[in-house]
This record gives structure tokens, C-alpha cells and sequence, in this order.
């Protein structure tokens, strides 16, 4: 399948570094505003893709995360920082094994194995909040913690994925695992991994020997949920 060449927002156009910020499975680059102000605020240029299927980049035919990856390849490489949340970790943690992609990496929460039945579970919560039927109230009172412009910015995400991408991005990247590749970065990174109470998709324990990686750090954000960039921003971007 050819790369899809995707929508990328452009922000702090001129700085002296260059980052890049990778949205989840279900959101757009709009839902990262709080991680790209703080960069651009930190003297980056950063370049913020809507993945294929979401926000304002092309469809295909198939989501298969590999896939996923030559799509954001084709955005260029060089990078001071690279950011991903969820999905967009999973697509930077496959290429930062590339000598050169990045000079450093931040991983927030970033889905590298999805085990057992957790595929058809991960699926059926997502689906059920694509392609508007998640609505402002809802979102409010499931994420009390959240900015407002978290909620507004999640609901419009949401509102232009269909239940298909969701589905296809998982059933077409089986199995997921990523479990090797942080033995195979080629720069350091941090990854800011959400509360396991609070419903972490980043497992530590099925990533062999992580804890002996001299240039992999793992912080784990207590009481904040997956999205942990929108439960405890301040806690995410200290760690930028």
C-alpha cells in the first residue's frame, strides 16, 4: 500500500529547532495544543500530523500501524524531539529504531503491546466515541479533569474518524507488539506512561529488560488516566 501523504499543522514557523508532535487513535493534531504551545514556547517549529483517517488528512484503505509509519516517514527525519501519545507512540517507537530519525523522544503513554482479549475491548471504547457520538456532556463528565479546550478540541477530533479506522487500525496491526523495539532506539527517550489503577496501556513488565536501557526513562504520572497530557499537563510538559 503507497504512504498517504497527510494534513500537517505547522506551528512557530522559524524556530531554531524542529519537533514533532503525533496525536492518538481517535483525536488530530488539534488535540495536542497544549504539548505544541509549550514546544513552540521552547523555541521548537513544530510539525503536528493529522494521521490517515483523522482530522483533516486522506482516508485509505487499510490502517495497519507499519503502514501508518511510511506516512509520517515521509514527513522528514532530523528531528531536536519527536511527542506521540497512544497511537502516535506506537508509530514513533518504530521509528526512532531509525539511526537519525530524532535527536530525543517523549512517549506519552504509548501503546506498544496489546494483549489477549485487550484488541476487542480497546476497540469496542473507542468506536463507541468516533464519528459523533461523543458529545460535549459526556466527555465533561467522564473528564472532569480535563481544559475545556480539551473537551471541545476531543469531541470535534472524534466526530471525523469513522467506527472502520478504529477498527482496521487494530484488526489490521495484529499482532501488536512492539515489545522489541525500545532495545532498538537509536536516541534517548522518555515515556510518560499513565497510572496502571488508572487504566495505563503502557505495560513496563512486557517489555523485556526496559529497566536496563541506560538511555530509556520511564515516569509514571499518578492518578492520570491514558490521555495522561490532558488529566496532568503540567506533569507532561515538565518532563519537555
Amino acid at each position: 500500500m503507497a504512504p498517504v501523504r497527510l494534513h500537517v499543522d505547522v506551528v512557530g514557523i522559524g524556530q531554531p529547532r524542529r519537533a514533532l508532535v503525533i496525536h492518538g487513535l481517535g483525536s488530530d493534531c488539534r488535540t495536542m495544543w497544549q504539548v505544541t504551545a509549550h514546544l513552540v514556547g521552547q523555541g521548537h517549529e513544530v510539525h503536528a500530523p493529522d494521521l490517515r483517517g483523522h482530522g483533516r488528512s486522506p482516508a485509505a484503505g487499510t490502517y495497519a500501524l507499519l503502514e501508518m509509519v511510511e506516512d509520517v516517514a515521509l514527513l522528514g527525519h532530523g528531528w531536536d524531539v519527536v511527542v506521540g501519545h497512544s497511537l502516535g507512540g506506537a508509530v514513533l517507537a518504530e521509528l526512532l529504531t531509525r539511526p537519525g530519525y530524532a535527536v530525543r523522544g517523549v512517549l506519552l503513554d504509548p501503546v506498544l503491546t496489546i494483549l489477549g482479549d485487550a484488541a476487542r475491548v480497546i476497540a469496542e471504547t473507542i468506536v463507541a466515541e468516533v464519528g459523533g457520538d461523543l458529545t460535549l456532556a459526556a466527555l465533561q463528565e467522564a473528564s472532569p479533569k480535563w481544559h475545556a479546550e480539551d473537551h471541545w478540541r476531543k469531541v470535534a477530533a472524534s466526530a471525523t474518524v469513522s467506527p472502520l479506522v478504529v477498527t482496521s487500525c487494530i484488526h489490521d496491526s495484529a499482532p501488536w507488539d512492539l515489545s522489541d523495539r525500545p532495545a532498538r532506539w537509536t536516541c534517548p527517550v522518555h515515556i510518560v506512561a499513565a497510572d496502571p489503577v488508572e487504566g495505563a496501556m503502557f505495560v513496563a513488565s512486557s517489555i523485556p529488560g526496559i529497566d536496563d536501557l541506560e538511555d530509556v526513562r520511564v515516569t509514571v504520572i499518578e492518578g492520570a488516566g491514558h490521555s495522561v497530557h490532558r488529566d496532568d499537563p503540567a506533569a507532561v510538559l515538565a518532563t519537555l
